[in-house]
């Protein structure tokens, strides 16, 4: 069978083309991610460097590795959806083939073997051109993280021969299971198919299609409706969510692609009803329900990852800016690198001065494995003093000497109430320290408080929040603090100071987090995003690859060379709108679970839709799609009509 699937797979390797370069970009992204994400994870802080530039490249190096996970996870998916979509295609182009296999005596399971031997072949052939292709992948992805500052100047992964395994089981792994199944259709195709028209016996909706819809999108119930309002952060679950449930709308696009498409011909039919193009079209669409579900598979994956994934990180933004504003209790915002918090205290006008230093701190209890989180250490009675804060379990007012309070959810998580002992590891050295409070959860504070006489006293990040009096305005505080203290602290080298209104500082941090979020994005969708194009190419190409006798008829009944592309171009278009749709369906449902969850957790609504990315989405979705469509279109008829209509597809 292997052989015979060698001369099939070289009979039909335009079918399949499209599918191994999907699959050699996918393993070149897997293999380029995996060998950037190993090398983050052990790389080592150059000594020398102050305690801010040590900080700056750890939490690069945990954030490009968070990244690069989540570009192997989507590269696999869509590698999935590609092979899995160019194998039902032949399928459906070949059951008479089957039938005829079946009809000389191949058994079911010789036939499920063909196709698997093609994907075997597939397989090999994509990870071949995979791992070559992956050579100059992670020297752009290195390139492009260098650039956005994920990761340090300088930075070179390391190759491990390893990688060659994984790249040949992801390849190899993806186009068998992928392929799997469309093997069990073709053994089901019977004998007697041969003795009629078979392409059309194949249904629109599978079992595996029905099972595979169903689990996934309960299970996206579960991660975006019941979970994000359980856990500490809502991107852990809702992310993860998203993409199952595109996994389960992709799944159940036949069932809504005749459902669209209806409504597309209802809304657009009175303009259209003297158009037999139009109509001709609209009767193709309905016809070809799992070529239209398949080529639109591509867009909804684009749009919903797209839209969905920047309109999760919007909405977590938005409800960082608008918890920030709720909580903070201030008129100026001062950071330094050195302690300044005495010279600011002593300014005319000021009232009360709250120190801020963020620090990295390990952390276990008795019942939990331990974990490094963010923390600050203040003074508690300047803090609760320029903060609004409620729902505090236990006396903060008494965080000093071995104490520490934590957030409410992370307190959940580790198993310790108000009382109870965490061991702590700052600075090299670990304390045995008693929870003296909890604090309500929230998107932008820290997890652990820590008295403020843990804070290392040499170079380290520092903000202050201080609230004026009556006798002086905040321009006039401000303007002494410029002019006292002008970048440096009595006795000491620079401390970097700059001092803002409280408005204008939280604008200043939006904007800033805005731009980690815009790299993030681009981090994690831009090679992805091209991935997605490509195979939005090919699902068109190989949809249009069976059609050429169909295009033959239509133009002996009538019907123009370029009447055949313009009814190609309007299916496309009708089969974009309802990727579009379906896709921004997955992409609302994600965006709607992590705003119930953002809105709760900051207490009052928050809304953050990516309109302008959706339209430049479904623009580019249109022009590839449209683009490939007519150039398709025009190659398969290029031939005279005659030749076409009987000849074998």
């Amino acid at each position: 069978m292997l052989r015979m699937a060698w001369s099939t797979f070289l009979d039909r390797w335009p079918v399949f083309i499209g599918a191994i370069i999907t699959v050699a970009v996918g393993v070149a992204l897997v293999q380029a991610s995996l060998l950037t994400l190993i090398s983050a994870v052990s790389s080592t802080i150059p000594p020398g460097l102050s305690e801010i530039e040590e900080t700056a490249i750890r939490d690069g190096l945990t954030n490009a590795a968070g990244l690069l996970g989540m570009v192997v996870g989507i590269s696999v998916l869509v590698a999935f959806f590609i092979v899995g979509s160019t194998f039902s295609f032949t399928v459906a182009q070949r059951a008479r083939d089957f039938a005829l296999l079946r009809l000389v005596g191949a058994s079911p399971r010789q036939v499920g073997r063909l196709l698997l031997g093609e994907a075997l072949l597939l397989g090999s052939l994509g990870t071949i051109l995979g791992v070559l292709l992956g050579i100059p992948v992670i020297r752009f992805e290195v390139w492009m993280l260098t650039r956005m500052e994920f990761l340090p100047a300088g930075f070179s992964p390391d190759w491990h021969l390893w990688i060659l395994a994984v790249s040949a089981g992801t390849g190899t792994v993806v186009a068998v299971i992928a392929s799997l199944g469309a093997s069990h259709r073709a053994s089901r195709v019977r004998p007697l198919e041969a003795l009629r028209d078979a392409g059309g016996a194949d249904k629109a909706m599978s079992l595996s299609r029905w099972v595979i819809g169903l689990i996934a999108l309960a299970g996206a119930g579960v991660l975006l409706v019941v979970t994000p309002t359980r856990v500490g952060d809502p991107l852990e679950v809702v992310i993860p969510g998203l993409i199952v449930l595109i996994i389960a709308l992709s799944a159940l696009t036949p069932l809504v692609v005749p459902l669209i498409g209806g409504l597309i011909g209802l809304v657009l039919g009175p303009l259209l009803r003297q158009s037999p193009i139009y109509e001709l079209a609209h009767a193709n669409l309905r016809d070809g329900v799992r070529r239209s579900a398949s080529t639109a598979a591509p867009i909804v994956i684009l749009v919903g990852l797209v839209v969905g994934f920047s309109g999760v990180v919007n909405v977590v933004n938005a409800g960082i800016q608008e918890e920030t504003i709720r909580i903070l209790d201030g008129d100026l915002i001062v950071t330094a690198t050195k302690p300044v918090g005495e010279h600011l205290a002593a300014l005319d006008g000021v009232r009360t001065v709250s120190e801020e230093v963020p620090l990295r701190v390990w952390i276990e209890s008795a019942d939990t494995e331990g974990d490094t989180v963010n923390g600050i250490a203040i003074n508690p009675i300047a803090y609760l003093q320029t903060h609004r804060l409620s729902g505090i379990i236990g006396d903060l007012t008494g965080l000093q000497g071995e104490t520490v309070a934590l957030d409410q959810f992370f307190a959940s998580g580790l198993h310790v109430q108000v009382g109870g002992m965490v061991d702590v590891r700052l600075d090299g050295a670990t304390r045995d320290m008693q929870v003296i409070a909890t604090f309500p959860h929230t998107l932008s504070r820290p997890k652990v408080l820590l008295p403020i006489a843990l804070a290392p006293a040499g170079d380290h990040q520092r903000r202050y929040i201080i609230q004026t009096d009556e006798t002086e305005t905040a321009a006039s505080v401000a303007e002494q603090i410029t002019n006292t203290i002008p970048g440096r602290s009595a006795g000491s080298g620079p401390s970097n100071v700059s001092v803002s209104a409280l408005d204008d500082w939280v604008l200043r941090e939006i904007d800033i987090q805005g731009e980690v979020n815009l790299k993030i994005t681009i981090a994690v969708l831009g090679l992805v995003t091209v991935y997605i194009v490509i195979a939005m190419i090919n699902a068109v190409v190989i949809s249009a690859a069976p059609r050429r006798a169909d295009f033959a008829i239509a133009r002996l009944t009538g019907l123009s060379r370029w009447q055949v592309v313009w009814m190609a171009f309007w299916e496309s278009l009708t089969v974009v709108t309802i990727g579009v749709i379906v896709g921004a369906l997955a992409a609302g449902g994600a965006i709607a679970g992590v705003t119930a969850a953002v809105s709760e957790i900051v207490g009052t609504r928050v809304m953050a839709t990516p309109w302008a990315l959706f339209g430049a989405v479904t623009v580019v979705a249109v022009v590839v799609v449209g683009l490939t469509s007519v150039l398709t279109t025009l190659a398969a008829t290029r031939q005279p009509a005659v030749e076409v209509s009987g000849a074998r597809e």
